[in-house]
């Protein structure tokens, strides 16, 4: 874990260590794009990852996103546009448990066309860490 909030694209930490949390900001995607990757360390997360396009104005393609841990799929989606009824940042999400030292990937594909779409993944989490075992006198 972190002391402090870091820069850049992986899992970040609040000053507290209580909560953590990773963008990938708009990735455009036409084949295969990982859009976020981060490792946890020691501690496990519980939260929510949300995938989805990020731009309200092109929502037109279908697209699939898949979830790894330590590359065991763990959530495939498949946005299909023509079922949308909300055109804008067409977000959802589930729930997920990451345990300890664990490589989280997610990768989307436009599987309507090879036009680059803006793409985006969320994740926000508590952060927790496991119970002391043992004899706790010294």
């Amino acid at each position: 874990m972190s002391g402090q909030t870091v820069t850049g694209l992986g899992l970040q930490f609040t000053d507290d260590n209580k909560f953590c949390y990773a963008n990938s900001g708009a990735v455009g995607v036409a084949a295969e794009t990982e859009i976020l990757l981060f490792t946890t360390n020691s501690e496990y997360i519980v939260g929510k990852l949300y995938t989805g396009y990020c731009s309200p104005s092109n929502v037109v393609d279908d697209m699939t996103f898949q979830t790894t841990l330590n590359d065991l799929l763990i959530a495939a989606r498949y946005l299909d546009t023509s079922k949308e009824t909300q055109k804008g940042m067409t977000l959802t999400y589930f729930d997920v448990i990451i345990p300890p030292f664990t490589t989280v990937k997610v990768v989307s594909q436009n599987i309507s066309s090879a036009t680059a779409r803006d793409m985006c993944a969320i994740f926000t989490g508590k952060v927790g860490m496991a119970q002391r075992v043992g004899n706790l006198v010294e």
